[in-house]
């Protein structure tokens, strides 16, 4: 290109250089930027009795946190408990604000949105309502993790180092944005210490009664010199498992709610509630009541706790807090181990298999199965209350090397709860339910098993379920004998 066309596009670009200026096009943004400093703000936690979020010019009702013996709660949401670490860690960063000064003067607070008219105020006040520090959030949209605040009574405008409308929960334009009372609530309704709790009462509606369907106490075992997890009803069918009582212990720990209610407002169904529990341990007791009621779509339930106040609680997060004894009981309940076993015997309608000792281990894959027999669920209704052990089609006779034996009479599949079959445990009261792949397990390939003595016996043989003529002694514990 010849220098005489280089010197054209220059000039050009120069003439529209000076257009643009003129037309304001490059102007210098109205707000000054000062020396870095930091934020002179403080409040002592200790004296804060209460801290009042308000949009200036919104028409809103301030938002309020209050303390009352020595316990944050939220007035809005019916006194509803404060989450203690939340309080604490937002007092934290206001004392830790950090940042620079971006404008100190008067007529410029309206760019950053911070003027009383409009801004969001943070007042923390003392306890004899004092305002001892407040504070002022701007609405315009500073970067990630910052925002602009300043003091009450100072024309100082400062881009803070704390997102503070995060810590508040206010997510979104802080223009549209409100605080969102929900987000400071603690939520947990179970607040007693779960290694503290000596007793479990579960209750829950069946056949419009309120059934027992666990009832656990911790007690001390002289013997042994510690506590031990005993069952006091219903019937104890099998041995327990501590382990596991701890694990639901823990479990209700974390069951958090989704919001307050207004207790007032229902109906809940507390009157005659889905289900309750009881914890008790030796510093106090800890309950909550599930309302018959659900919300349209099923998908929540009611609970009263805490003193009378009201949760709306997901279906889903409640799982199985409401599941009976059985969900307590060992693992191999029948206890089946090669060398403590000497004989077994299973019946399955008109044919009745012996295993003896020496056959045992040849049949080790049955053996397995039965390690995994699980109890589903306990009985609780009233139609089989006299048992099923005469009209039982099916059985499973464990006899062990020690004497001891056990006989589990099944049911054919249950009409009520379909797939699962209904069992009950020679000179036990109580029933219980297990699945069909168990029944399988148990009953579907008996005929091939491999046998070193077999009897195959008819309906009105004289022992057809080949179980013992003694008495089979069982402990109150749920243990096999």
């Amino acid at each position: 290109m010849k220098t005489k066309h280089l010197i054209i596009l220059a000039a050009i670009f120069l003439f529209l250089l000076a257009l643009l200026a003129s037309r304001g096009i490059f102007v210098k943004e109205d707000i000054e930027t000062v020396e870095y400093e930091s934020i002179d703000f403080s409040v002592r936690p200790t004296e804060v009795y209460a801290i009042e979020v308000a949009k200036g010019g919104s028409g809103q009702d301030p938002f309020r946190l209050e303390k009352r013996d020595e316990e944050w709660i939220v007035p809005a949401k019916w006194d509803g408990r404060v989450k203690k670490e939340k309080i604490f860690n937002f007092m934290d960063s206001v004392n830790a604000l950090k940042g620079e000064v971006r404008s100190s003067n008067e007529e410029l607070l309206a760019d950053y949105g911070i003027g009383e008219d409009e801004a969001f105020s943070i007042a923390f006040i003392g306890e004899d309502g004092e305002v001892l520090e407040k504070l002022y959030l701007g609405l315009k949209k500073a970067g990630r993790g910052s925002s602009f605040v300043r003091r009450e009574g100072a024309s100082i405008v400062s881009l803070a180092d704390r997102d503070l409308y995060t810590a508040l929960g206010i997510y979104g334009d802080p223009r549209e944005a409100k605080i969102k009372a929900k987000n400071w609530l603690d939520l947990a309704f179970i607040r007693i210490d779960p290694s503290q709790i000596d007793s479990i009462l579960m209750r829950r509606r069946i056949e419009e009664r309120a059934a027992v369907t666990a009832h656990l106490e911790r007690l001390m075992d002289e013997e042994k010199g510690m506590k031990k997890w005993v069952a006091a009803e219903p019937d104890p069918v099998f041995g327990l498992d501590a382990r596991k009582i701890r694990n639901y212990l823990r479990s209700l720990k974390g069951l958090q709610a989704d919001d307050m209610l207004d207790p007032e407002g229902g109906p809940f169904g507390f009157e005659e509630p889905f289900a309750e529990l009881i914890l008790e341990s030796g510093y106090g007791k800890d309950s909550f009541i599930v309302g018959s009621t659900q919300d349209e779509g099923s998908y929540f339930r009611y609970v009263k706790a805490d003193e009378d106040k009201v949760y709306k609680v997901a279906v889903r997060k409640l799982g199985d807090t409401f599941a009976d004894l059985s969900k307590f009981f060992e693992d191999n309940p029948l206890q089946i181990e090669e060398e403590k076993l000497s004989e077994f015997t299973a019946r399955d309608g008109d044919t009745i298999v012996t295993i003896d000792g020496p056959s045992i281990s040849d049949n080790a894959e049955y053996m397995n199965k039965l390690k995994n027999f699980e109890a589903e669920k306990l009985y609780f209704g009233t139609k089989y209350a006299g048992g099923i052990k005469a009209s039982a089609a099916h059985s499973l006779e464990l006899v062990y090397n020690d004497q001891r034996s056990l006989t589990i009479f099944v049911a054919e599949e249950s009409e009520e709860d379909a797939g699962d079959y209904l069992c009950q445990i020679e000179e036990r009261e109580g029933m219980f339910y297990i699945s069909g792949e168990t029944f399988e397990n148990i009953f579907g390939g008996i005929g091939n098993l491999k046998i070193s003595a077999e009897t195959i016996g008819e309906s009105g043989a004289e022992n057809p379920a080949g179980t013992s003529e003694e008495t089979k002694d069982t402990e109150s514990g749920g243990e096999l004998p």
